[in-house]
Formats: structure tokens, C-alpha cells, sequence
């Protein structure tokens, strides 16, 4: 089933053209990669943020719990390497979830990592 296999883990879906070992069926002249995924109600998943990266995450339906912060449907937030407490992970866990397009009850989310400009962005978490 095409639908399962977005479930309860990250999909890459774009990534840099300099990005050789990816798995992206999309690639870009830019440096930054986009994913997406499907949570089940109480599944976890984890954000890698690496030393020199950030990302913003976008709730597209249901809610998650990023870190100490719920994303409800339609909420954002950019997430930085202070984000996860320095350790380089940050928990990401489906708090509501929502009858999808296919039918399912998931929390749909939407992650774009990038280069890390310090003093650049929202500062949301």
C-alpha cells in the first residue's frame, strides 16, 4: 500500500543536485531538503538538526507535540540546533490526528531543513 509507507517516518521528497547519496525523486539548486510524513496517533518520530542546519516544520493536518511545543493544524515553526537542547534530536509526537485524503487518521506534517544563518528566521523553538 503507497500510503503506508509514509507512515510513522520521514519521506524525502527534494533535495540538493549536490546532494549525491539521496533518495529524493525531486532535486534542486538550492540547499535544503523537504519532507514529509504521516503519524499515527502517539507515534513518534525524530527531527536530526544538525550542527550548522535548521528547518521549519508546518502541522498540514492534525497536531504534533515538537519538543515542548504543539503545532496545531496550519501552525509552523522553525526549529534550530538550540532546539533540541544541543544533542542534535528533537522528538516529534502526533498529538490529533485527522482523516486524511486516503482515509486514514494521521497527523501530516511537512519538514524543510536548510543552512543555518544565525539571527535569520522566526525563532520559534
Amino acid at each position: 500500500d503507497e500510503a503506508m509507507r509514509w507512515k510513522n517516518q520521514w519521506q524525502h521528497l527534494v533535495s540538493s543536485v549536490d546532494n549525491k547519496g539521496t533518495e529524493a525523486t525531486v532535486q534542486i539548486n538550492q540547499d535544503c531538503n523537504a519532507y514529509s510524513s504521516e503519524l499515527e496517533m502517539g507515534k513518534t518520530i525524530t527531527v536530526p538538526v544538525s550542527e550548522g542546519r535548521m528547518a521549519y516544520m508546518i502541522a498540514l493536518e492534525g497536531s504534533v507535540k515538537v519538543g515542548d511545543v504543539v503545532l496545531e493544524r496550519h501552525d509552523a515553526a522553525e526549529i534550530t540546533p538550540l532546539s533540541s537542547g544541543g544533542n542534535g534530536v528533537l522528538d516529534v509526537t502526533s498529538v490529533a490526528v485527522e482523516k486524511a485524503e486516503h482515509g486514514k487518521d494521521v497527523a501530516h506534517v511537512l519538514l524543510f531543513e536548510m543552512q543555518h544563518v544565525p539571527g535569520a528566521g522566526r525563532g520559534d523553538l
